[in-house]
């Protein structure tokens, strides 16, 4: 049951993170946008 249990929980976080990186990913090109050159912002960080 513990092994369930860390599957569950392993998956959940991956989950969070997954959103979260949504949300960077969101928010980060509109502020790179706006601040800095477009060359900088089209590379990958």
């Amino acid at each position: 049951m513990s092994e369930k249990r860390r599957e569950e929980e392993a998956y959940a976080l991956a989950a969070q993170q997954a959103a979260a990186a949504e949300e960077d990913s969101a928010t980060d090109d509109t502020s790179v946008d706006a601040d800095e050159p477009l060359e900088e912002s089209e590379e990958p960080n």
